[in-house]
């Protein structure tokens, strides 16, 4: 191992995809990472890429191509890679020839939701992304079983305390379209993703929440693509995404 090395171990890890810093803090701090055959178990321990060979779960560790992907998640799906128990996972819905590349979800939709999911093997970035810090915005298309009056719309819009203590933050709110029917559908646009958000705060108001889609994450849309296909976003896109997550 080089002593002088120029980056720290676990944010090499990050880098390639294993997880975020923290967790590839644990990791190390847990005697599952090698550099040069030796177990490495000092979070500060610096490593130098072009020379040390770090290996993770038996296999070396190396930084891949940075790329991310948009998915469109059909409902049913667990916005996982590996839960056997929930269902069908986001595993299944990755083509066998990205396999290698160590993709990881940004975020969650629950079971019932559909819509836009991001993909990735940047740690950081998608630790920005889904950090409220951030404040990278979420949009998403929800159809309720009745239309609800301007005065629920105006409450999501100041922040909402929940019966169990919950405190959301403010949701930018929109009636989509026109008429009795139309009203139904509502756009909202969230700056954080607590478990089931949406949702809880309509049962709150006597809503039941029909449809739930996600369409947008920052500049990102979900455009045209196909339930159950990903798109790999262009640099031009990564970089507005990676703007956004600055801020």
């Amino acid at each position: 191992m080089n002593k002088s090395g120029n980056v720290k171990i676990a944010k090499y890890l990050a880098e390639c995809g294993i997880g975020s810093r923290r967790g590839c803090e644990t990791l190390v701090a847990g005697g599952k990472v090698r550099v040069n055959g030796r177990v490495m178990k000092n979070v500060a321990e610096r490593i130098d890429p072009e020379t040390d060979i770090v290996e993770y779960a038996g296999k070396e560790v190396v930084i891949a191509r940075k790329v991310v992907f948009a998915l469109n998640k059909p409902r049913g799906y667990v916005s996982t890679l590996s839960d056997p128990r929930a269902g069908p996972t986001l595993a299944g819905l990755i083509p066998a020839k990205y396999a290698s590349l160590g993709l990881k979800p940004v975020g969650r939709l629950d079971k019932d939701s559909e819509g836009l999911m991001l993909l990735t093997n940047d740690g950081a970035l998608a630790n920005r992304i889904m950090h409220p810090r951030y404040g990278v915005l979420k949009t998403y298309r929800v159809t309720l079983d009745s239309a609800p009056p301007e005065r629920v719309l105006g409450v999501l819009r100041r922040g909402v305390h929940l019966p169990d203590g919950d405190k959301l933050k403010p949701m930018g709110t929109r009636i989509v379209g026109r008429g009795r029917e139309a009203a139904r559908e509502i756009e909202l646009t969230l700056s954080e993703g607590k478990k089931r958000e949406i949702r809880r705060a309509f049962t709150m108001f006597g809503y039941e929440v029909k449809t739930l889609r996600r369409i947008a994450i920052g500049p990102i849309k979900l455009g045209s693509i196909r339930k159950g296909s990903m798109v790999e976003l262009s640099k031009s896109q990564i970089k507005r995404l990676t703007e956004a997550a600055k801020k």
